[in-house]
């Protein structure tokens, strides 16, 4: 089976929970913001990886309620998996924009200038390798649904 990892931010609290992909989704509890790390751990082609990922984006898009964002994180540096994703995402679903990277760091505080000069920041999101940032290959988008 596979399933979604959800972190649901409602009133303060965090709220961590799985679901499984093919389960029924109540859309009363539909949340305000999605963490989905993509890690597809099956062995195989890249096509196949990255179909799966995109089968995650678009089956968390009935659990957000409007307004709402998705994290999409991956542990890639491949833009099939990363880039190429977000675009696919956005063209399929057009209320959805991807929140400025830029703007993302920010929440990092101090540390924002001297992360967003290691880490690649594109119009899709912030990309991190080890020889940049000092980290394995990982890759973060927000997503912000109208």
């Amino acid at each position: 089976a596979r399933w979604l990892e959800i972190v649901d931010h409602r009133g303060g609290a965090v709220r961590l929970r799985l679901q499984r992909i093919d389960a029924q989704i109540d859309r009363r509890t539909r949340g305000q913001c999605l963490a989905l790390r993509a890690a597809i751990l099956a062995e195989g082609a890249l096509e196949q990886r990255t179909k799966e990922q995109a089968g995650i984006l678009d089956r968390a898009v009935v659990l957000l309620k409007s307004g709402g964002r998705i994290a999409y994180v991956t542990c890639s540096v491949l833009d099939e998996e990363n880039g190429a994703q977000i675009r696919d995402f956005v063209e399929r679903h057009p209320e959805f924009t991807v929140d400025k990277p830029a703007d993302v760091i920010k929440a990092l505080g101090d540390k924002a200038f001297a992360f967003g000069k290691a880490a690649r920041l594109t119009k899709e999101g912030i990309l991190m390798t080890p020889r940049t940032t000092g980290t394995d290959g990982f890759f973060v988008s927000v997503l912000r649904r109208a």
